[in-house]
């Protein structure tokens, strides 16, 4: 629900729970005034001119400047036009590098757009490295990374993860996605982001990384990223199997006493998906994330 004339509105979106994981979303955001809907219509859609199979991003949070390192498997479409070129949406991007295969692409076998990034030429299978910086301490879109409150947050539901670095940022291109976060660890102990923990390291410099791996595919809009100082509460859901998964719920610290509620509605949640005999969890963790960000509160679940 959004407000006609600008003012606040509240965004919702809610996946159920499958094979691909749930992600819930609730947001009170300020609407800006001038801002005009866009109608995009089922008749015009086109399949995607490449496939995306994995993702691997490198995030190094700084509260000036942070900078973006993917790296994507890509595979050309066999139902799309046959081109040999690529488009990338992106938005607000500072390109610094881009490479084919490991090699390095020159000024004339690319082209930087409004809202993207074009590729002239590209094999049928290949992987695409880019390195970007941006700008959350400034970011005031409400799209893709921004820094608010101390800390890092992401909204990339529909499109903000093009603000994040140059993408296939469409919801049927899905990727398996493996992603590092690095940071100061003392300013931002609480690294987070979807799928499975499966590395955490101090770096020579001081700083810390944690990298996350998601086991299934899933599309950019519900990438999800936060780095910052929160307290935690932590439970356990038993799965018809007997396996014990972890249940994690983050927040500031002088809002962590008001997460029980939370904590149980995941439980629920989590029960309903069993009684639905739905597949079995393959996520270690499930995390919850809620914080008072911008003008209202946000809340993300990701597994």
């Amino acid at each position: 629900m959004q407000a006609a004339n600008g003012g606040f509105g509240f965004d919702v979106s809610m996946a159920k729970p499958s094979d691909k994981g749930l992600f819930f979303l609730l947001t009170r955001r300020c609407i800006v005034q001038d801002a005009q809907p866009v109608t995009i219509w089922r008749e015009d859609y086109r399949p995607p001119s490449h496939w995306i199979d994995s993702t691997q991003l490198r995030v190094e949070l700084d509260e000036t400047a942070t900078l973006v390192r993917s790296r994507l498997q890509v595979r050309r479409n066999p139902a799309a036009d046959g081109s040999t070129a690529l488009r990338l949406d992106g938005a607000a991007l500072e390109l610094i590098e881009i490479a084919v295969d490991g090699r390095v692409l020159s000024n004339n076998e690319y082209r930087v757009v409004d809202d993207g990034l074009e590729l002239f030429q590209v094999p049928d299978s290949c992987e695409i490295a880019c390195v970007t910086r941006i700008h959350p301490e400034t970011n005031t879109s409400l799209e893709g990374l921004y820094r608010s409150g101390g800390m890092f947050c992401t909204q990339c539901e529909a499109q903000g993860f093009r603000k994040i670095t140059y993408y296939l940022d469409r919801p049927d291109v899905m990727a398996r996605f493996t992603t590092t976060v690095v940071a100061d660890g003392s300013h931002y102990p609480t690294l987070l982001s979807n799928g499975n923990e499966t590395r955490r390291e101090q770096l020579a410099d001081g700083r810390t990384a944690v990298t996350w791996q998601d086991p299934f595919p899933k599309p950019s809009y519900l990438f999800a990223l936060v780095g910052g100082d929160l307290a935690m509460i932590e439970d356990h859901f038993v799965t018809m199997s007997g396996r014990r998964v972890t249940l994690r719920i983050y927040s500031e610290p002088h809002n962590i006493g008001q997460c029980d509620y939370a904590m149980g509605a995941l439980q629920r949640s989590m029960a309903w998906v069993a009684s639905a005999q739905r597949p079995a969890w393959a996520w270690r963790r499930a995390r919850l994330f809620k914080a008072r960000v911008w003008l209202g509160s946000s809340a993300k679940a990701w597994w």
